[in-house]
């Protein structure tokens, strides 16, 4: 199904070109905005969902690291531009 294929790939393609997820890390993304999503029920589903979001803010946390010293024309960077600037 066309719906079905587009509904979630399409959107996390365009939030991760804005946050600025670099084109090799987006499949990584795609991982874990579907753990941010999930409902795991049993204990291996829990704690896999556990592991995808430990690697997803490790990952959000090296992110920032590099777009504070080498800043883009993306979200991220205007995040960390206005809160350098005061802007909460």
């Amino acid at each position: 199904n066309l719906v079905d294929d587009y509904s979630f790939p399409l959107p996390i393609i365009v939030i991760s070109e804005m946050l600025g997820i670099p084109k090799e890390d987006q499949a990584k993304f795609r991982i874990w905005s579907h753990a941010v999503i999930a409902y795991p029920e049993t204990p291996e589903e829990i704690r896999e969902t556990e592991k995808q979001l430990s690697e997803f803010i490790t990952y959000l946390q090296y992110l920032v690291d590099i777009k504070r010293k080498e800043p883009k024309e993306d979200l991220v960077s205007a995040l960390i531009l206005a809160e350098s600037e005061g802007h909460k």
